[in-house]
């Protein structure tokens, strides 16, 4: 959320509070999407939980309250841990006691809290916003990016060969066929914490069809558990972007490009009035 960012509306328009209520929203709208644009640019992984995130708050303003004196006229927020921890940093850590505390987190027979992670992969080309891109994962483990891309499209190869997996409201989830284990190198995380199996092991073809498509989706599922090796669960963190923070520095530019074309209009208006 923004700290209060006080502007200064023109000499011109303080005989006009009609037009700078008018005015007031646009700014609003601006800012937002200063924020949103930054975002859908930086982003890949994350981008579209942090722009579902970015809320804008219009609060009413009559033009008596302006003529009064300063206003609060729009706020804007962030919601959701995620989008918070892009926007303002997260050092990382131990994953599982935020997975194994959400309300989806089970107790099995043995009385053990575990849950299901969905890690959703996106086909090779794509922009990462939904999901990385099949094989840019091994990519940024230090395979080269040639052999990177071309891991990617065997395993997308592979996947879209897979029977569906389709899920109805009354029948609930019918599982097509899982990709085989060993099409991809197992990877070591960053505290040398080698993975069981690949990243791509078990992935299905989830299938849902529309009026004017078929959509594929390609998914994997872990088992993340009390019993679970920490390192196995250990996020290196997130970097610090700041968009809220960078925004801010341009609100008074956008709010003086946008009374200045509210000024410009009054004096078009004028001019068109006085000709006739």
């Amino acid at each position: 959320m923004f700290d209060p960012i006080e502007l200064n509306v023109p000499v011109a328009l303080s005989a006009y509070p009609t037009v700078v209520q008018a005015v007031l929203p646009e700014i609003a709208e601006a800012t937002r999407n200063e924020i949103v644009a930054n975002a859908q640019h930086e982003l890949t992984s994350g981008g579209l939980d942090y722009v579902g995130g970015v809320q804008l708050l219009h609060l009413p303003v009559s033009p008596e309250a302006i003529l009064q004196g300063p206003v609060l006229f729009a706020s804007v927020v962030l919601t959701g841990w995620l989008p918070n921890a892009l926007e303002n940093g997260w050092a990382g850590g131990d994953m599982k006691p935020g997975l194994l505390g959400g309300r989806n987190a089970k107790v099995s027979k043995k009385g053990f809290r575990y849950n299901i992670v969905p890690f959703r992969h996106q086909t090779p080309g794509t922009s990462g916003r939904a999901g990385r891109p099949m094989g840019s994962t091994h990519r940024a483990h230090g395979m080269s990016g040639r052999d990177a891309k071309r891991l990617g499209r065997a395993i997308h190869a592979h996947a879209k060969n897979l029977s569906a997996t389709t899920s109805h409201p009354r029948t609930g989830t019918a599982w097509g066929k899982r990709l085989s284990a060993g099409l991809a190198p197992k990877l070591t995380s960053h505290t040398g914490y080698r993975h069981k199996t690949d990243i791509f092991a078990g992935m299905v073809r989830q299938q849902k069809t529309y009026a004017a498509a078929t959509q594929n989706t390609y998914s994997t599922f872990r088992v993340v558990s009390e019993n679970s090796d920490p390192d196995s669960w250990h996020h290196p963190g997130i970097v610090r972007h700041d968009f809220f923070g960078r925004a801010a520095k341009k609100v008074p530019k956008i709010a003086g490009l946008l009374f200045r074309g509210a000024i410009e209009g009054i004096a078009l208006d004028s001019s068109v009035k006085g000709n006739k």
